[in-house]
Parts: C-alpha cells; sequence; structure tokens
C-alpha cells in the first residue's frame, strides 16, 4: 500500500529542511599553526558545547568527532554512579574494590 502523495511530499520537504539546516552549519575553518580549531558559536550553541564544557576528541575512519565529555570509569567503562578521584574517574564499583585492596 502506498502512502499518500502529500505524506511523501511532506516527509521529503522535512528532508530538505534538514538537509538546508545542516548545510548551513557546515563552516569551513582553517587549522591554526598551534593545530587549533575555533567552533563557530552557532555551532558551540545549537549543540550546548559552552565555554568550560569537557569535549573528548576522537577520530576515525569518517573524520574527527567532538562531542561533550560523558564522565566514564578508568577501569571498566561505567558510565553510571562515577565520581572524580584524584582527577581520575572512578565508578562506586571500581572504588570498593580498591578499597578491598588496601583494608
Amino acid at each position: 500500500m502506498q502512502p499518500p502523495a502529500y505524506s511523501r511530499c511532506r516527509s521529503q520537504a522535512l528532508i530538505n529542511a534538514e538537509w538546508e539546516r545542516r548545510k548551513s552549519m557546515q563552516i569551513s575553518k582553517k587549522v591554526t599553526k598551534g593545530g587549533g580549531i575555533t567552533i563557530p558559536r552557532m555551532l558551540r550553541q545549537e549543540t550546548g558545547i559552552l565555554p568550560g564544557v569537557p569535549v573528548d576528541v576522537t577520530a576515525d575512519a569518517a573524520g574527527i568527532h567532538i562531542v561533550k565529555h560523558v564522565p566514564a570509569c578508568r577501569f571498566c567503562g561505567a558510565v553510571e554512579d562515577v565520581a572524580a578521584v584524584c582527577g581520575m574517574e572512578v565508578c562506586r564499583t571500581c572504588a570498593g574494590k580498591i578499597a578491598e585492596v588496601f583494608q
């Protein structure tokens, strides 16, 4: 069963609008001598990456990715119930195991 023609047109219009929005966010920047890139304010505001917010920078075959930092346990990788201890992020479970070693 084919969807009504107006539904296809509306879906295509939404896809086109999203494409235009993303295309308008694509901005070319030059890398500085020190290796830095300034992220335009519009992009930072839209993604919630404001001054002082920690970010994670990763790279893969698709390119370089910048995302807001999510605290994760240094030992097991858990992202729930994590606290910073002496500059290291540790979950409650691993912190308990470490405490057992020193008892």
